[in-house]
């Protein structure tokens, strides 16, 4: 049975957040909603400026990571699982993240067959037992070292996979739902888009023609495909990447980041508009379904 997960000293903190953040440029989310790129000392020098930042790439898997929408944070032990290296706790709504830091992280273009299917039947049971979301990427995680908005918990202890392995034989049973050898973050299709998307958004300004633009691209998608155990078809992705960069080949920055093609993020599509927006709709849906008008009680 695992023990409940310990309060964690600024200091372990920090040092656990400057050995195991392997990139000296990360993608962040700022405090204000908004998207970007900043440099590693940033993040350490002003935590409270971001509220989430990258803990994992496109090409490799650094941990495991289990975005949970609910308050229930010692779950885990309900199952046997192994302590997280880290439990980030949003002080607001007791949301959290569970981290699961790998000893050696995993290249996942040129994980073999067996290897990925491994991750993936672990990557899965863990998702199913805690009640995770299945669309989070990982790719960004709530900023462990920033105590304003987040209660840090964990171990600190890094894994392999191998140490779940018990874990799965004796949670997952095929009998009982079908294991998705293929979830988003793992996805080939994903990692390849993404690849294919991120350098098309560097040279798009540079191209004189939509077909100097485009055969660039799918040069590049040709060499990243064969990284792949088993290729994939590349023209439609190709095409579509190659369509939406030359219509917007102008709007590009190559020294910012977001999820939608670098456009700049106004405050009516910023974190918190959109996060009321989100709240009204379903406000309005639930009254929609209720079978007694609320519109008429007075």
């Amino acid at each position: 049975m695992s023990i409940p997960l310990t309060p964690l000293e600024d200091n372990e903190v920090f040092t656990f957040f400057n050995q195991n953040i392997l990139f000296n440029t990360l993608q962040v989310r700022k405090s204000n909603g908004t998207f970007g790129k900043v440099k590693k000392y940033s993040i350490l020098n002003h935590p409270e400026r971001y509220i989430g930042i990258q803990i994992n790439s496109i090409d490799y898997l650094n941990t495991l990571a289990f975005d949970c929408d609910h308050e229930d944070v010692l779950s885990f032990m309900d199952f046997n699982l192994p302590l997280p290296s880290l439990t980030i706790i949003n002080n607001e709504n007791g949301r959290h993240h569970h981290l699961y830091y790998l000893i050696n992280p995993i290249p996942l273009f040129n994980t073999n067959k067996k290897t990925n299917s491994f991750l993936c039947d672990i990557y899965n049971g863990i998702s199913k037992k805690l009640g995770s979301d299945k669309s989070y990427t990982g790719i960004i995680s709530k900023n462990f070292i920033n105590k304003n908005q987040f209660r840090i918990l964990g171990s600190l202890k890094k894994y392999s996979l191998n140490d779940f392995s018990e874990f799965t034989k004796s949670h997952i049973s095929k009998s009982e739902y079908k294991i998705e050898v293929q979830e988003p973050v793992f996805s080939r299709h994903i990692k390849l888009f993404d690849s294919i998307r991120y350098y098309a958004y560097s040279i798009a300004g540079e191209s004189e023609s939509y077909d100097d633009l485009f055969n660039a691209i799918f040069l590049y998608a040709k060499t990243v495909n064969k990284n792949l155990e088993n290729p994939i078809k590349i023209k439609y992705i190709v095409k579509n990447v190659s369509n939406f960069c030359w219509e917007n080949k102008y709007k590009f920055n190559k020294n910012k980041w977001n999820w939608s093609g670098y456009k700049k993020q106004t405050d009516e599509v910023n974190f918190v508009n959109r996060s009321k927006r989100e709240k009204d709709r379903r406000k309005k849906e639930l009254i929609e379904k209720c079978p007694i008008n609320l519109n008429n009680i007075k």
